[in-house]
């Protein structure tokens, strides 16, 4: 099977300084395979006259249409047709369903004192359509198999905020704190800390550490565990009750003369980072990226 993704996204800003207002509108597409979506959103920005505070607003609508995959052998009589024939069961018409998403953010960011900054961020959301993963299996106690279903909607509200600490000219302290709820019964809190230090003027490294603790949704339970007469069920460890480390540190090279003496190379990032989940999951990331002017 092959595949190809296209998104094409365009995006109009009109901004005015003496007001210290903006506003702006986006549309996108994006298509592969077995999804299509059409999106588009506005976005609001004011400015205080002395630029110690800033609103933002945000709003973004997602509608999609997905195609339905489900387990090989949980496929009905007559799944499949065309290029998708099922070629045990004789081919039929592919189910297609819709899944539409809408989200706002609004933040309000001030400074505080010439050291110190803050940040408010609420981002409620709202989710209608299949959003159950169908060509996942769950497998119940008494021994029979399903694909994955879950409600049709979802409403999620993260509530966070940040402060950024000035300690000197070589310290920053940066930290943020997020409250998660939704609508399936997950509860979440995630803590982070960064602290970049400047060694030189041109070189700086930055330690970070973030942690997550979930309470997972009433609808998982793990392999074999489901009850048979339950109406939803999942057993994606992403919605189940879990805590996770993230640590790492970024380190980067911005000299005057370029790097490695090169003036067009003007910055070198380098972060890398190690997560490890209770749920047995685990990985080493590492992002280069490279600035030129």
């Amino acid at each position: 099977m092959q595949d190809t993704r296209i998104y094409p996204s365009l995006n109009w800003t009109v901004s005015n300084e003496k007001t210290g207002r903006s506003f702006g509108l986006t549309a996108s597409y994006s298509h592969e395979y077995d999804y299509q979506s059409f999106g588009g959103g506005i976005n609001y920005t004011w400015l205080s006259k002395n630029k110690n505070t800033q609103f933002d607003f945000k709003g973004m609508a997602f509608l999609d249409r997905w195609k339905v995959i489900l387990p090989v052998e949980l496929r009905p009589v007559g799944y499949g047709s065309g290029s998708e024939r099922d070629e045990r069961n004789g081919g039929g018409p592919v189910d297609y369903r819709p899944r539409n998403s809408f989200s706002t953010a609004l933040s309000i960011s001030q400074v505080i004192n010439s050291r110190l900054q803050a940040l408010l961020i609420v981002e409620p959301s709202y989710q209608h359509g299949l959003l159950a993963t169908k060509y996942q299996r769950d497998y119940f106690t008494d021994g029979s198999e399903r694909a994955e279903n879950l409600p049709d909607d979802r409403y999620k509200l993260p509530i966070g905020v940040r402060f950024n600490y000035f300690l000197d000219d070589h310290f920053i302290i940066r930290s943020f704190y997020r409250y998660y709820m939704d609508s399936w019964g997950i509860r979440a809190h995630t803590a982070e800390l960064e602290v970049p230090v400047k060694l030189t003027s041109f070189v700086s490294v930055s330690p970070y550490y973030r942690y997550n603790n979930q309470a997972g949704t009433r609808y998982f339970a793990p392999y074999g565990q489901h009850d048979p007469n339950a109406a939803f069920y999942t057993s994606d460890y992403d919605l189940s009750t879990l805590n996770s480390s993230f640590v790492g540190a970024n380190i980067r090279l911005a000299p005057p003369k370029g790097v490695f003496g090169w003036q067009h190379f003007s910055a070198l990032e380098i972060r890398a980072g190690h997560y490890i989940r209770s749920t047995g999951l685990t990985s080493n990331i590492v992002t280069l990226a490279m600035k030129f002017k």
